[in-house]
C-alpha cells in the first residue's frame, strides 16, 4: 500500500510501479506522461495499479507507446509526499536501499517543484554553420 499526498489531497492505493516525471519519457522511449511539459513547472506522477498490470503489458507488447496513452493512473502536481512499506527505489535512474525498516515505519519522498529553478543554456548557432 502506498501512500500519497498529492497537492494536499491525500489518498492510499497499491500500486506495483509508481513514476515521479519532469518530461513524457522514461529511458530513451517509453512515454509515460505524453502530456507532460517540461517547462510547466509542474512534475507528472504515473502509478501502474495491480488491476491494470495486463493493460499494461499490452500495452508496451503491442508498441502502442507511440500512439496511445498508457493505462495509467496519472496526476500532475506541484507537491508530493509519497509513502511506501520500506522496498527499494530508485531516484533519478539510480538505486536506493533504504535503512532497515523500524517497526511500522515506512519510507518517505517529498517532491516539490520549483519554477524557473532550471535554467538551459543553448549556444548560439553562427551563420553558416
Amino acid at each position: 500500500m502506498v501512500r500519497l499526498d498529492v497537492n494536499g489531497e491525500s489518498f492510499s492505493l497499491h500500486a506495483l510501479m509508481a513514476e515521479i516525471l519532469n518530461i513524457g519519457l522514461l529511458g530513451p522511449r517509453l512515454r509515460l506522461a505524453p502530456e507532460a511539459d517540461a517547462h510547466d513547472g509542474r512534475f507528472e506522477l504515473v502509478v501502474v495499479r495491480p488491476g491494470d498490470r495486463q493493460a499494461m503489458v499490452d500495452w508496451l507488447r503491442h508498441q502502442s507507446p507511440q500512439h496511445e496513452p498508457p493505462p495509467l493512473l496519472r496526476q500532475q502536481f506541484d507537491r508530493l509526499q509519497l509513502r511506501w512499506p520500506g522496498s527499494p527505489a530508485r531516484f533519478d535512474g539510480k538505486a536506493w536501499q533504504p535503512p532497515p525498516p523500524r517497526e511500522k515505519e515506512a519510507s518517505v519522498a517529498t517532491v516539490t517543484a520549483a519554477p524557473g529553478s532550471v535554467h538551459f543554456l543553448v549556444p548560439r548557432v553562427r551563420a553558416g554553420t
